[in-house]
């Protein structure tokens, strides 16, 4: 198939500008991209031009980068492409399929006025963006919504994004597809060392406060055990965070390591024996499916929409509010729920995600053939 993906933002960032980065050969929707082209396909993706790399690469694939315009009126969660209604109206009905990120969001609406049938929506959003107090979300989906994405496939990224946008469409998938994860890039090991790791951007709502503060109690109670965590990422919470140790007394067990790629970060999350978790906001975290992959079970509050995920295959430990008593309870039990992790390595594969994205598409298509909207059951 001739596949085109619409995904303006290629990694996180805050505001404008995009913070540059060297490669974008490591984010989630390049993997995505060579696990279709691994399958035989041909793929094409539009990103916006702020996530240009600063060297352009040899991907393995076509990539389109557009300008974003208006930042002012649409901001970096909503971002507009300019010369995308032009490309869709001359170039859109050549491919077999596209695949665009998000209902709310202009990209997709021009998708499925340009290119309707040949359009799907891979929903990651499971509650209304809290943009000028939740407004145009609310009118985005019960107007435009259900309006324009009538009869359009969407396929949900968890549970929870499957729950939400229901209420608004009509032709979701029950069957939600993750982003996956390039296994020959997350390698994993049974044998654990003494340590904790976190890996994010150091900013607020991580809350890596709240870990680091849980983790001082829990060596505090295991006085004759050498625990430590290790702190993977940059950010402006950094210098604060490192204060933070300094008051705790736990410099020798709490280790900032700074940004690591994909080979050193896959090696340190491996050996560990928890990935830990307390976002106040994140929805989909790629670093979840990396990590269990790599034979670390997790802990985390509910928030991240795999939580639920996490807790149905015992994979670690989802609470709100966890503390002590859960890190003690991921030492004892690290290694049922390491087994467990490893056994749903090729589940959580990029490969395997598209090709669960490609099959619910086909079985789309046959339905919509035989009745008038495509409803799967």
């Amino acid at each position: 198939m001739k596949i085109l993906i619409l995904n303006p933002m290629l990694y996180t960032a805050e505001n404008y500008p995009v913070p540059k980065v060297k490669s974008i050969k490591d984010c989630m929707i390049c993997s995505l991209c060579m696990a279709f082209q691994s399958l035989g396909h041909t793929v094409t993706l539009i990103a916006a031009k702020d996530y240009q790399p600063e060297i352009l690469e040899d991907y393995g694939f076509n990539i389109i980068f557009m300008k974003a315009g208006l930042k002012k009126i649409f901001p970096i969660a909503f971002p507009f492409l300019f010369q995308l209604p032009a490309y869709l109206k001359k170039e859109g009905k050549s491919f077999d399929l596209i695949i665009s990120s998000e209902v709310f969001a202009a990209h997709s609406l021009f998708s499925v006025i340009f290119c309707k049938k040949n359009t799907l929506v891979w929903q990651e959003l499971n509650a209304h963006n809290r943009m000028f107090h939740k407004i145009p979300s609310k009118i985005w989906y019960n107007i435009i919504g259900r309006l324009f994405f009538k009869n359009t496939l969407i396929i949900p990224r968890s549970e929870p994004a499957y729950h939400f946008i229901r209420q608004f469409c009509s032709a979701v998938s029950p069957i939600p597809v993750d982003h996956g994860v390039d296994l020959e890039k997350f390698t994993y090991q049974e044998k654990k060392e003494k340590q904790f790791i976190v890996a994010s951007q150091l900013i607020k709502r991580k809350n890596i406060e709240y870990i680091i503060r849980q983790f001082s109690g829990f060596i505090q109670k295991c006085l004759n055990e050498n625990y430590c965590l290790l702190i993977a990422g940059r950010g402006p919470e950094e210098n604060y965070l490192k204060s933070l140790v300094r008051e705790l007394n736990v410099e020798s067990s709490v280790h900032f390591m700074g940004f690591l790629n994909h080979y050193e970060l896959n090696k340190q999350i491996s050996q560990s024996i928890a990935f830990l978790i307390a976002t106040t906001k994140d929805l989909n975290m790629v670093s979840i499916p990396e990590s269990i992959v790599s034979g670390t079970p997790i802990l985390s509050n509910n928030v991240p929409a795999l939580s639920s995920y996490i807790t149905k295959n015992c994979l670690g430990i989802c609470k709100d509010n966890w503390g002590i008593n859960e890190l003690k309870l991921m030492v004892e039990e690290q290694q049922k729920f390491s087994i467990n992790c490893i056994q749903k390595r090729d589940e959580l594969s990029s490969k395997n995600s598209a090709k669960e994205m490609i099959e619910i598409y086909q079985k789309c298509n046959k339905k919509y053939s035989q009745r008038a909207s495509p409803q799967i059951e």
